[in-house]
């Protein structure tokens, strides 16, 4: 009598569930996909979403087209590969299209940052905020330091074996350059290692807050992201880095960068701003850094290109490594522009842009119904065979200008379009080619004996594009 009591209930619970969301199954079933089993949805085709999970889109996109849709347990997921359906959603107003059901634990820890801003008025002053602070002129200014920081690492390169690990070798110099750069702080070496372990505790946990998604625990998802700030708080609180953000006072502060630091959000955004610096500090680091990597690990494989981008910048910089480059020499670094872009093609690190529909959204002959999470996906546009030919091959004359300028721009988006786009764009631009206009003057990458071929260096998919195994590249000093 209980069993059957219970197989009731839950039929009741299932009908009563299915009748008040018929809406959202109706338009759902009407888009392209794979097919979803009662309950569990998709979710068998998660397995290995870590390290497949491109190649899964890639199938899918052949086998359904440009927009097709996937259910994790009862959650819709709307899969966007159309670049012409992207740019649409990209340019959709911010207050329509906010981050899907899968990012409530970032809004746990930066709910108050433009990244996860629910609220569209503080969400527009924010953007107005930090938009003014990323600005071309604020970061010119940067220049020298980041030149700086450079140079100090290069010098610790000299001193270390020749095979690296880039992934995890460029993790700590990447938040020193962050911490110090953006936010005028200066840390010790175990500090920063600190930080880094933080940085790394926090997107363990937010893998098991996504596995609780898809599994429907929401108070797993919760509890992890609570438990995840408790501990950030407490060690940031223990060196200093809150004092600082709130007072602006702090044992670590570099009063030489006084006039460029987001610290200064503090005055216009008030106690909001430590969301801002937070997800900066972490988000930057994990991008960068797969970022960095990509571009090392690409030109290893290709002498030839790093051939190229060597003579180029001798040619407009010169020699001497020490010299600080200026703006117009960067600006002139043609090929090793499109190297990079060629880089963040094929290695996208944010290589989904996840929304979510808070109204029904018409787009095409299909309408994506509110409250489906929307993911776009950036790696899978920017290897489409129709306007990349051979699109797994690393080719950076794809960006010249001339094949350029017949390509449609939303055929590249790594940094996204619209009014959502990565606010970050222009110093991760900046930094690459400082860094690299010093890091390839002084050391020629050579390919580690683990690759023959670029797709041997596996690849997951977690909250950014990762190297599975870590990415193995030889540094030889070239004086």
């Amino acid at each position: 009598m209980i069993l059957v009591f219970l197989t009731t209930v839950l039929a009741v619970y299932i009908c009563k569930y299915y009748w008040t969301h018929r809406k959202l199954f109706l338009h759902a079933w009407s888009i392209p996909g794979p097919l979803a089993l009662p309950l569990l949805g998709n979710l068998v085709n998660f397995r290995t979403w870590k390290t497949a999970l491109f190649k899964d889109y890639l199938s899918f996109y052949l086998r359904y087209g440009g927009i097709y849709r996937i259910w994790a347990g009862h959650n819709l997921l709307v899969v966007i590969t159309d670049p012409d359906m992207a740019e649409t959603l990209f340019n959709l107003k911010a207050e329509v299209f906010p981050k899907p059901v899968f990012f409530d634990f970032f809004s746990v820890m930066f709910g108050q940052s433009i990244f996860f801003q629910g609220d569209y008025s503080a969400w527009k002053k924010h953007r107005k905020v930090l938009n003014r602070v990323f600005q071309t002129g604020p970061m010119t200014k940067l220049i020298p330091h980041l030149h700086e920081k450079v140079l100090d690492y290069s010098e610790r390169l000299m001193t270390v074996p020749c095979i690296q690990r880039v992934d995890k070798m460029l993790y700590p110099w990447q938040c020193d350059v962050i911490t110090h750069t953006l936010f005028g702080l200066k840390f010790k070496p175990t500090e920063i290692d600190l930080i880094c372990y933080v940085n790394k505790q926090f997107f363990k946990l937010f893998r098991e807050s996504i596995k609780s998604v898809l599994t429907q625990i929401k108070c797993l998802e919760r509890f992890t992201a609570f438990q995840s700030k408790k501990t950030i708080l407490e060690t940031v609180t223990k060196m200093g880095m809150v004092n600082f953000f709130v007072t602006g006072h702090s044992d670590h502060r570099d009063s030489t960068l006084d006039d460029i630091k987001l610290a200064d959000l503090q005055e216009e955004l008030g106690e909001a701003h430590l969301d801002e610096l937070g997800l900066f500090n972490i988000a930057g680091i994990e991008t960068l850094t797969t970022a960095f990597s990509a571009v090392i690990f690409l030109l290893s494989m290709h002498p030839e290109v790093q051939a190229k981008v060597y003579d180029e910048l001798i040619s407009i910089i010169g020699e001497d490594f020490h010299k600080k480059p200026s703006l117009s020499e960067l600006e002139n670094l043609k090929y090793l522009d499109m190297v990079i872009k060629e880089s963040l093609r094929l290695y996208p690190p944010a290589y989904v842009a996840p929304r979510r529909a808070t109204e029904d959204i018409h787009i095409g002959e299909f309408t994506i119904p509110k409250g489906a999470s929307i993911l776009i996906n950036v790696a899978g546009i920017h290897r489409q065979p129709q306007y990349y030919s051979q699109p797994d091959k690393f080719i950076p004359e794809r960006f010249s200008p001339e094949e350029y300028i017949n390509r449609p721009r939303n055929c590249f988006v790594p940094f996204g379009i619209g009014p959502r786009k990565c606010i970050g764009q222009k110093f991760a631009l900046l930094h690459m080619k400082t860094a690299f206009s010093v890091l390839i003057r002084r050391f020629e990458f050579l390919p580690s004996e683990k690759y023959e071929r670029i797709e041997d260096c596996l690849t997951a998919f977690r909250f950014v594009i990762e190297f599975k195994h870590g990415c193995f590249v030889k540094f030889r000093p070239r004086v």
